[in-house]
């Protein structure tokens, strides 16, 4: 085992174990993707508005740590932790204002972006493209993201 590489397990590749056991964390040109990319759009963003990395955190609901560790692209993000900072990064904005932000950041993000299911992906962008388009949305009670969805747009 050479230095900074995860411990082997029986019947698993270097690479499965290494998706399981650090999910969210990048290592090597992916890291450095990242940093160059996603970090430099969030770094930006947070830095028009004025902010510490502190305060954008307290702002998302996240920790210091977390913007540090995504600003240095040495954590993946997660679809709902671009749609957090997004929000946070545009308080008292529009639905669509919001959604354009969490855009730019997926982009950034490129493959390294943490996503939901193919189905669930999927569902929860029509539905967002509905409601941006100023269609009716179909909430079922048992659809939290349905729910969700119809909060923000009654708050905006």
């Amino acid at each position: 085992m050479r230095t900074g590489e995860p411990p082997r397990a029986r019947g698993r590749s270097a690479d499965e174990l290494s998706k399981s056991r650090h999910r969210g964390r990048a290592h090597g040109v992916e890291r450095a993707e990242l940093a160059a990319r996603f970090g430099a759009v969030l770094r930006t963003e947070r830095a028009a508005r004025g902010w510490s990395q502190a305060r954008l955190a307290e702002a998302a609901g996240i920790t210091r740590e977390s913007v540090y560790r995504l600003e240095g692209g040495r954590q993946r993000p997660s679809t709902s932790m671009t749609y957090r900072l997004a929000q946070a990064l545009r308080p008292g904005a529009d639905l669509r204002t919001v959604v354009e932000l969490e855009a730019r950041l997926r982009i950034a993000a490129g493959n390294s972006l943490r996503e939901f299911s193919t189905r669930t992906r999927r569902r929860r962008e029509r539905l967002l493209a509905e409601a941006l388009a100023g269609d009716e949305v179909p909430v079922n009670a048992a659809d939290p993201f349905a729910g969700l969805l119809m909060s923000y747009l009654a708050a905006s």
